[in-house]
């Protein structure tokens, strides 16, 4: 009897035991000690006596928790960020809920240190304080020592060996390529990083179709050159011959509206065309289009010397220049003014002496004096939308030069040049796209006058007219079907010009003229293209065809082919082989049916 009174005694114990190692569920509420409001994302965590955590949970939305009890839990531990931990006892009254008090949190110092260089995406990162010395002038001097990046000496910046399709500010393009303005005069500690963003697209709506092979650049500001105007002054002058140089710039970069400023004068050899060419990206590009179809007759141009500019230029320059961006998300505006003058000196001589007596030396002095001064506004509107592309660009522009020269020596010469040079220009680009399909509209329309005259005194007395007024329009479009990896291309336009010459020239006798000629040109072109784009393999083909009608003495038609085929296969992420073909049947320039000899 004994032996089944254990027995029944050990089983009920067993049970008993059993029924303690039943964990048992915990649920309550987290209010804030102050506002009785729900304490979210409080940490819960159940400890046994030794305080080692053996279960978790946290507050949701509401503050409510739960969170399992075993046979070893001995405490509740409660933690939020900003509240002041709390420890309660498994015995605690949870019903009425759990109360954290609000506790500020200190937290250690922390330094930060960025590195030399980094990748986001495409995109490369440099950290201009690891690359500024304390001599650099301007961003410019630090742009120079960054991996991969060469400034020409006319200021062009180039990643690669190729020529940046966009440089913007705070992601900003309201300069309008005329970055050297910024990167001569921005001081590098007021610039935190230079982006380069590689095979950057500058229209959006193109984005995923052309891939440039171009890269962008970016640089951001720190947050203290923000909002606020920020300049640089510089002056010096020198003795031996006196030489002065100085400079102002101003520049304010806010949300909405973006201001630069710059003024600069002086005769240290430095060109103002550096800061006040445009670099930018030709997104006016039309299927073999060229600018200058006529000849400039007269040419006042300086002499070139196989030495550095700053050595050979003996100058007197001014620049100024004004620039309003406005942008409110994906619409931009942008007005301008520019003015440069620039006056040159040039002289040089030489002298040939020979071993013979019976020969005289020859002797030749020269000098040359050039004068121009170049003013234009310019207002441009963008909208540049993933799904559309719209731009609108006008400007107006006058350009006064005039040049003396004259030889002296063994024989004499002087020659006087005038050419002035009224135009305006506007240009307009849309670009329209959905999933399947691209269209396209590029139009540019521009008229200019130009006066120019030539003098030349010598052993003869001649005087050279050359008076144009031309007037041009282009127009074409594209339309485009995208498929997964082929995409099919139609592109069409026509380019008409209009093109007056007065031509005079006195003094040369027998070559003596004086006539008018009215001139019209018509280029009517359609230009299919074909590209397949698959596992690093490009495929391209396009066959532009044109016909030509020249009404320059006489009428003249012509027929222009260029087919062109195009291979292109990456073989790495930093390497490719490429290769193409092409024949091109072309016709002569419409200039070269004109047979009057011009003195130029």
């Amino acid at each position: 009897m004994t032996r089944y009174s254990f027995f029944i005694l050990s089983i009920l114990f067993g049970l008993l035991s059993a029924r303690a190692a039943v964990p048992e569920e915990l649920s309550a509420v987290i209010l804030d000690g102050e506002n009785r409001q729900p304490v979210v994302g409080a940490v819960v965590q159940t400890l046994d006596r030794k305080g080692k955590a053996t279960a978790f949970a946290s507050s949701k939305a509401d503050g409510a928790f739960k969170i399992k009890l075993s046979a070893t839990t001995d405490s509740i531990l409660f933690r939020c960020m900003g509240y002041e931990s709390l420890k309660l006892s498994k015995d605690y009254d949870f019903a009425t809920g759990v109360e954290m008090w609000p506790k500020a949190t200190q937290l250690k110092d922390v330094i930060v240190q960025a590195p030399d260089i980094y990748a986001r995406g495409d995109t490369l990162v440099f950290n201009v304080s690891r690359y500024a010395n304390a001599s650099d002038n301007a961003i410019i001097d630090v742009i120079k020592r960054l991996p991969g990046i060469k400034v020409e000496e006319d200021g062009t910046i180039k990643y690669q060996g190729k020529p940046i399709n966009k440089f913007y500010i705070d992601g900003d393009d309201f300069l309008g390529g005329q970055y050297g303005l910024a990167t001569n005069n921005i001081s590098h500690e007021d610039v935190k990083s230079v982006e380069v963003m590689e095979n950057h697209q500058p229209v959006k709506a193109l984005e995923g179709i052309e891939f440039p092979e171009e890269a962008g650049i970016n640089i951001k500001l720190n947050e203290g050159a923000k909002g606020k105007w920020v300049g640089v002054a510089k002056a010096g002058t020198g003795a031996q011959p006196w030489l002065y140089d100085g400079s102002l710039y101003a520049m304010r970069i806010a949300p909405k509206v973006n201001n630069i400023l710059t003024f600069r004068g002086g005769n240290t050899g430095w060109n103002p065309a550096e800061q006040i060419t445009e670099h930018d990206f030709n997104d006016m590009s039309f299927t073999g289009y060229s600018e200058v179809l006529w000849p400039e007759y007269i040419s006042a141009d300086i002499v070139n010397a196989p030495l550095n500019e700053k050595r050979t230029r003996d100058n007197l320059s001014w620049l100024a220049n004004s620039i309003t961006a406005w942008k409110r998300g994906d619409t931009s505006m942008r007005f301008k003014l520019n003015y440069v003058g620039d006056r040159l000196n040039y002289n040089s001589g030489l002298r040939t002496d020979y071993f013979s007596q019976s020969i005289p030396d020859f002797i030749q002095n020269n000098s040359l004096r050039t004068q121009n001064h170049d003013v234009s506004a310019q207002f441009n509107m963008q909208i540049n939308k993933r799904g559309y592309f719209l731009k609108d660009k006008f400007t107006v522009e006058g350009v006064w030069e005039k040049s003396r020269s004259s030889i002296s020596g063994s024989f004499d010469l002087d020659q006087r040049i005038s050419r002035r040079n009224i135009s305006a220009n506007n240009d307009l680009k849309l670009v329209k796209r959905n999933d399947k399909k691209l269209f396209e509209l590029t139009s540019r329309n521009s008229f200019s006058h130009r006066p120019d005259r030539l003098f030349v005194n010598g052993e003869e007395h001649v005087a050279q007219n050359v008076g144009t007024i031309d007037l041009r329009s282009t127009t074409e479009t594209r339309w485009g079907k995208l498929g997964r990896f082929w995409k099919f291309y139609l592109n069409g336009g026509v380019d008409l010009n209009y093109h007056r010459m007065d031509m005079a020239m006195k003094g040369m006798d027998a070559y003596d003229n004086d006539g008018r000629y009215n001139t019209f040109l018509s280029n009517l072109y359609l230009t299919p293209q074909l590209d397949y784009e698959r596992n690093g393999w490009l495929l391209s083909a396009k066959v532009p065809v044109k016909w030509l009608h020249h009404s320059v003495d006489g009428q003249h038609d012509y027929i222009n082919l260029l087919p062109r085929f195009y291979v292109r296969k990456k073989t790495s992420a930093k390497s490719e082989v490429s290769g193409s073909i092409a024949y091109k049947l072309s016709s002569p320039q419409a200039y070269m049916n004109i047979t009057v000899p011009v003195l130029s």
